[in-house]
C-alpha cells in the first residue's frame, strides 16, 4: 500500500511522546568543512550505491537505510520523519552503530525501535503549520528543520543547520525508473499505478506521481535561505535532471 495523510492529530501525539522521552536533540552548529553523503530511496540509488562505499559520513533517509545495510554499506546515520504506520517497513534493520535522527513527529514505534536495538537517538524538531498546533515547549525557532513537505526537501535543510556546507546526494530521483520502481529494488504500489503520470522536462520524459514530481516546483524555495550550499547530484531521475539545468 502507499502512505496515508496524516491529521495533525497524530502529529501533535508522536510531538508529545516522542519530546518526554528526554533524548538529545539536534540544533545548529557551524560549518564543518567537510562532506555529507545523503542517499534517499529512489530507484536510481541502485545504480550509484556503490559510490557511497567508504564515505565517511552517511545519511540514509527512509527505505535507503535497509538498502545500503544489504549492500554492505552502514550508514553513519539512519534519517526520518513520517508520522505515519507505514514508516514501520523500513528501517527493520536497525543497528546499533548508527545513530538515528528522527524527527520528533516520527512515529513513536520507530523510535522504540531503534532504542530497543541499543542505538544512540537523536530528536529534530520539524516546522509546522501554526494552526496545527504543535506543542514544542519553549525550544527556540532557530532550531526548527524547514523545507517541505518530504523528507527529501526537509533533510536539506536540516543538514545545512548542523553545518554542513558539501552534499553528494544519491536517489532523490522524484520519479519512478522506466521499469516503475520506487525504489532502489521494490516496484510500484499496485494501488498507486492509476496515479503516475509521465512529466516531459527539456526533451525527456519521466513517469512519476504527481506528489513526488512536486518536489522539483519546491526545492527552489527550499534551497534559496541556505547559503554557500554546493550539491552534487548523483543518478538519472527528474529532479537531477531539472537541477543539471538550473545549474
Amino acid at each position: 500500500m502507499g502512505s496515508t495523510v496524516c491529521p495533525p492529530s497524530t502529529f501533535r501525539d508522536n510531538v508529545k511522546t516522542n519530546l518526554a522521552r528526554g533524548l538529545e536533540e539536534v540544533g545548529p552548529r557551524p560549518d564543518r568543512g567537510e562532506p555529507l553523503h545523503i542517499a534517499c530511496a529512489g530507484p536510481s540509488l541502485r545504480d550509484t550505491v556503490e559510490q557511497l562505499r567508504g564515505q565517511k559520513t552517511i545519511w540514509a533517509l527512509n527505505a535507503a537505510h535497509d538498502y545500503l545495510i544489504s549492500q554492505g554499506i552502514v550508514p553513519t546515520h539512519g534519517i526520518a520523519q513520517a508520522p505515519e504506520h507505514q514508516i514501520l517497513d523500513t528501517f527493520k534493520s536497525v543497528r546499533p552503530d548508527v545513530v538515528y535522527a528522527f524527527a520528533s513527529c516520527t512515529h513513536p514505534d520507530l523510535v522504540d525501535r531503534a532504542l530497543s536495538s541499543g542505538a544512540r537517538v537523536a530528536l529534530w524538531n520539524a516546522a509546522a503549520p501554526d494552526e496545527w498546533e504543535l506543542d514544542y515547549g519553549d525550544r527556540a525557532q532557530v532550531g526548527f528543520v524547514y523545507g517541505g513537505g518530504t523528507i527529501g526537501l526537509r533533510v536539506l535543510d536540516m543538514a545545512h543547520m548542523v553545518g554542513f556546507r558539501d552534499l553528494h546526494i544519491h536517489g532523490f530521483d522524484a520519479s519512478l525508473s522506466m521499469d516503475l520502481r520506487i525504489g532502489p529494488d521494490k516496484p510500484i504500489y499496485e494501488d498507486r499505478r492509476k496515479d503516475i503520470r509521465l512529466f516531459e522536462l527539456r526533451g525527456k520524459f519521466f513517469p512519476s506521481l504527481p506528489a513526488h514530481a512536486r518536489q522539483v516546483e519546491e526545492i527552489q524555495s527550499v534551497l534559496r535561505p541556505l547559503d554557500g550550499l554546493r550539491i552534487t547530484w548523483y543518478g538519472d531521475g527528474l529532479m537531477q535532471w531539472a537541477m543539471k539545468g538550473a545549474a
